[in-house]
């Protein structure tokens, strides 16, 4: 994040004094220094910038190494002075111009190692607040008054009343540089089994502390061994789960069935990946001492719970099932002439079977999409209805001279009805209406009417 201020603060300066000063280095080359000469712009633009840039860079360094001096002299006479206070704004505003960008990544990693020495007495003392732990954790990590820093702050972890993840994180890094740190340890170790932790956390120190075998044994035995030997995929086998079978078999648990058969698949396990450590050679010692008839009845039983398991009957179904069609693939390939004929016939069988339904079907959805012909009514088709009997049979017998040869009028009631010809159903006579129509002989609002029908 330092750094990328650090570029984003130079960028902003050299790109915003860009355009006045590459304005004025274009104008000296074009109208003052060589007239006559051709210069590429856009070229000399990017290397005013480069230069420009450099130029910002190195200003802006000098400017925050000068902060930085005086900010320092500050810091020194106030610890001189005692004024705690004083030195504490100080450090909150070297911080600020560290993280602020001004100052390069170099400048800060020299002036770092100095600071920490110059205000280690401070922050030793003023260990109650964060910042003060950080700086002093800082210290001891750069090497800087190691054995001092680190007891200051193991002093302060043992003073923790409960376990904080930054308390935790603190003491695990203290124990990951001093493992024999056995006080450091056992504070660790009673805080957890106090407040009955048993996250892989807490596991880390537990493992350590078994391994040594101190005093508190009993009580993490007590706390993981039934949850570790009843674990669902069966007993662990980690390095944790190790030692506290070891320490629980040498603390009184030596008859524990579950607890041998656990240490005889450690023994195992070991084997196979290759341990020759003092864990493996600690359960090698215990294990050489159960008899083979102890162990082979283990070995019974398991497998007598394994196929008394859901598990291992549905493994045997599918086993079974595989067996069978493998044997039946290998019987189709002995006689593969055979299958492919009969497929190739019930093949074709199925195909006839399904053109011949599905044309019977087809037919049968025609059969049924056409509507009933009514056969039992006669109908005729009304051209005109007009009031003068005249004019009705003017109309009648130009119809008449068109073709039509079933022409009559109807007496008024109360008009004259002109009608033509007689179908045997009303679709007979609509299909007759539209062709009429079509040809002009009968006008566009003639309709279907019952023959005979007043």
């Amino acid at each position: 994040m330092t750094t990328f201020r650090w570029l984003i603060l130079r960028l902003f300066w050299s790109l915003f004094l860009l355009p006045w000063v590459a304005y004025a280095v274009l104008w000296l080359l074009h109208e003052v220094i060589s007239p006559q000469v051709s210069f590429d712009d856009a070229l000399v633009t990017a290397l005013v910038w480069i230069l420009l840039f450099a130029a910002v860079s190195l200003t802006l360094s000098r400017i925050g190494a000068g902060r930085f001096a005086l900010l320092e002299e500050a810091g020194r006479d106030a610890i001189a002075q005692n004024q705690n206070e004083q030195a504490e704004n100080v450090l909150a505003r070297i911080q600020t111009l560290f993280a602020g960008g001004l100052l390069t990544k170099n400048f800060q990693q020299k002036a770092k190692p100095r600071l920490l020495r110059q205000y280690f007495s401070f922050h030793a003392a003023n260990l109650r607040k964060e910042q003060n732990r950080v700086q002093v954790r800082e210290a001891w990590r750069e090497g800087i008054r190691a054995e001092e820093s680190y007891d200051l702050l193991k002093n302060f972890v043992l003073q923790q009343p409960a376990l904080t993840l930054p308390t935790i994180d603190l003491a695990e890094e203290l124990l990951d540089r001093q493992p024999d740190d056995h006080e450091l340890l056992s504070f660790l170790t009673r805080q957890y089994l106090r407040e009955h932790r048993t996250h892989f956390r807490a596991e880390h120190i537990f493992r350590q502390y078994l391994s040594r075998n101190g005093p508190l044994v009993p009580e993490i035995i007590a706390l993981c061994l039934d949850r570790l030997l009843s674990h669902a995929g069966g007993p662990r086998l980690d390095d944790f789960a190790a030692w506290c079978y070891v320490r629980a078999f040498q603390h009184g648990e030596e008859k524990n069935v579950a607890l041998r058969q656990a240490l005889h698949a450690l023994r195992q396990h070991l084997q196979r990946v290759g341990r020759q450590d003092a864990l493996a050679k600690v359960v090698t010692t215990i294990v050489a001492d159960f008899t083979p008839e102890e162990i082979s009845g283990w070995a019974i039983e398991r497998q007598e719970r394994q196929a008394q398991s859901l598990a291992f009957r549905m493994k045997r179904v599918f086993f079974e099932l595989q067996q069978r069609l493998l044997e039946l693939y290998s019987r189709l390939r002995e006689h593969k002439r055979s299958v492919a004929m009969t497929a190739g016939g019930l093949l074709i069988l199925w195909l006839g079977y399904f053109v011949l339904s599905d044309s019977g079907s087809e037919s049968k959805r025609v059969a049924n999409s056409a509507p009933p012909v009514d056969t039992t009514k006669v109908y005729a088709l009304q051209v005109s209805a007009l009031k003068s009997a005249k004019t009705a049979q003017q109309v009648a017998e130009q119809l008449r001279r068109s073709g039509l040869i079933e022409v009559e009028v109807l007496k008024p009631q109360p008009l004259y009805r002109v009608r033509v010809g007689k179908y045997r159903g009303a679709q007979a006579a609509q299909r007759m209406a539209d062709s009429l129509k079509t040809v002009g002989i009968i006008r566009r609002d003639s309709f279907v009417t019952e023959y005979g029908k007043q």
